[in-house]
């Protein structure tokens, strides 16, 4: 039977989160889906003034667009977390991510990334067992802020040295990575977390 927490036997020295396979599938698809949305998030704008020949105010639209679902959005896929499979969400809600990216269709791909990040905070919050909790909680903020500066160092780099069009391809094909691990993850509906396994004295 797959567990259902983050926990593992006590006997090894190394961190019992990175001994836990789920946690590094979770913690690898979240790398590269990370990477690739902060690339795309520099992508976008420079294929819509460039490409498009959008405009200040339109280019403020759009970004307005790709954020709007955080605002409209985060309750009610707050509720579709809970009601569905997570692996499921986390499959489909990034390779729809990655889709959205290629389409340059910035309203869908903040939905589709916001059903990410609710999804693996409620993964992280339900199956971390006590006294973990705050190192699963700094791994997962490491990657999504620390691919910040990397994906817009990453997206730059790409398109000025192979295309625009280029660029959104390698960018989503990286956010594509995360459905690959998730799909062999046996995560599935969230439920009670077990008890961390007892320390031998």
């Amino acid at each position: 039977m797959p567990p259902t927490s983050f926990d593992v036997p006590a006997a090894s020295d190394a961190p019992e989160l990175w001994r836990h396979p789920d946690f590094r599938r979770l913690w690898l698809g979240q790398t590269a889906s990370q990477l690739g949305e902060h690339a795309t998030l520099v992508v976008l704008p420079l294929f819509a003034v460039l490409t498009l020949d959008v405009g200040a105010d339109q280019l403020g639209v759009l970004r307005a667009v790709g954020q709007a679902p955080v605002l409209l959005l985060s309750l009610l896929v707050g509720a579709w977390v809970d009601r569905w499979r997570t692996r499921t969400v986390m499959v489909w809600a990034d390779a729809g991510r990655a889709l959205a990216a290629l389409l340059a269709v910035n309203f869908v791909f903040g939905t589709f990334g916001q059903l990410v990040n609710v999804t693996v905070t409620a993964v992280r919050q339900a199956r971390t067992p006590a006294g973990t909790q705050g190192r699963a909680a700094a791994t997962i903020t490491f990657v999504g802020m620390g691919m910040a500066p990397l994906g817009s160092l990453l997206g730059g780099f790409l398109a000025q040295e192979w295309g625009l069009r280029t660029a959104l391809l390698v960018t989503a094909a990286g956010m594509l990575l995360s459905p690959v691990t998730m799909a062999a993850s046996p995560l599935a509906r969230l439920g009670p977390v077990l008890e961390a396994p007892a320390q031998s004295a």
